[in-house]
């Protein structure tokens, strides 16, 4: 671990302060937009502004980095994302607000690019998957981190904008003091959605649900536990312990994965979420009965995104992954686009509980879509048996690429 720590320092650093930025935004815009009285809908049109920049930024910001290089997109993206986060509480305006998550999402996704190419360089080889291991702990210790902030100061006032934002900006100081050469970003070839849904339908509808399930998770938690009344104390404990519960079952999960049809894993973890879920209904309307829950769907959720990106790439050639990867985050991005919009309108229109119905329908779904599939298609067409890698949702194909490739040294 020393070897990797001394090579990419820098990175890392950086990365850890940037999650701290991207870990906050969502419960304290949820929180913050209650106060100024911003409804369910309204709020979740901005929270899908993230995701739509994500979706445009993972386009365009390959060019930006092929123009312009590692380091000064790094740099120019993440002074804009502290800019953003501090014009967040200048103006609470609707539109205003949907604009600097649009932007926030064009710049992560940039950041997440230009990171996860610089590490896939700059570690030596023998190094390289333990690097990216450490990159993805790194993250989420640093989305730890943004929850425990919540608490040192009143989302109403200027106090947490501003500071957030001179975290965030401390974040490019290493990179830019680093001494490590950038390397010449490279692009991999790119395989249509079309051609993807060809080879595994399953893989791609379940990744939009799957996209769907994690964007109202992660994002419109906050705003459902707003609309219950809870206070900022107990909202950073429910997205701590969700970040928590999404680590502890991927190394088991993975485990099973590799010894089993992983058609048949996702459709029970699928049914079990829809399950968990279901049980919001016939519980006390409790804190303690939302906590719960909340962790017990998150610890599926996160193992669930490995699985999915495992078995499409049971259906292809090695080399065509990277691209197959790239594709299924794109369409999880799609999902992640949609579902917190049309969460919004629901809590809206029919309350709260809204939320955990939306979530429950997207699990069947994947469930039902799944044993349909296991109907007309046999595991006799696979090409490969690989082996599942851990995996969150804040990387880009980049990531996904050199686990799978160390995954597939190792068989």
């Amino acid at each position: 671990m020393i070897p990797i720590i001394k090579s990419v320092w820098p990175l890392l650093l950086g990365i850890f302060l940037l999650m701290i930025g991207h870990g906050i935004q969502g419960p304290l815009l949820a929180i913050r937009g209650y106060i100024e009285g911003f409804g369910p809908e309204t709020m979740s049109w901005i929270m899908s502004g993230y995701f739509f920049g994500m979706l445009v930024g993972s386009r365009f910001n390959v060019f930006l980095i092929e123009r312009v290089g590692h380091v000064r997109v790094f740099a120019a993206l993440a002074s804009l994302i502290s800019a953003s986060l501090i014009l967040f509480a200048i103006s609470p305006n609707p539109i205003f607000w949907f604009c600097l998550r649009v932007v926030i999402g064009l710049c992560f996704s940039g950041v997440f690019i230009a990171s996860e190419s610089w590490l896939n360089h700059g570690a030596p080889n023998k190094y390289r998957a333990q690097t990216i291991s450490a990159y993805l702990i790194i993250q989420l210790f640093g989305m730890l981190a943004a929850q425990t902030l919540l608490n040192i100061a009143e989302p109403s006032e200027y106090i947490l904008f501003a500071l957030v934002s001179v975290i965030v900006s401390f974040s490019f100081a290493p990179i830019l003091l680093s001494v490590k050469p950038a390397p010449i970003y490279t692009t991999a070839k790119r395989l249509k959605i079309k051609e993807l849904y060809k080879i595994s339908p399953f893989g791609c509808i379940s990744m939009i649900f799957f996209g769907g399930i994690s964007s109202l998770l992660f994002v419109m938690s906050p705003i459902y536990c707003t609309e219950q009344g809870y206070n900022t104390y107990q909202i950073s404990i429910i997205m701590a312990s969700a970040l928590i519960s999404s680590i502890i079952f991927q190394i088991p999960i993975s485990w099973i994965s590799d010894r089993c049809d992983r058609r048949v894993l996702i459709v029970i973890c699928s049914n079990l979420g829809a399950l968990i879920l279901a049980c919001n209904f016939f519980l006390d309307d409790t804190f303690l009965v939302k906590l719960i829950l909340l962790s017990l769907v998150c610890s599926i959720t996160m193992p669930l995104y490995s699985t999915i990106i495992a078995y499409t790439n049971d259906y292809l050639e090695v080399e065509d992954m990277p691209a197959a990867s790239g594709g299924l985050i794109f369409l999880a991005g799609i999902g992640s686009c949609l579902m917190p919009i049309l969460c919004g309108y629901l809590i809206e229109k029919f309350g709260p509980n809204m939320f955990f119905l939306l979530l429950m329908l997207l699990f069947l779904l994947i469930c039902i879509y799944g044993l349909y599939r296991m109907s007309i298609r046999s595991t006799s067409e696979q090409v490969n048996a690989t082996t599942q890698v851990t995996l969150n949702t804040q990387i880009t194909p980049i990531a996904v690429d050199i686990v799978q490739g160390e995954a597939l040294k190792s068989r």
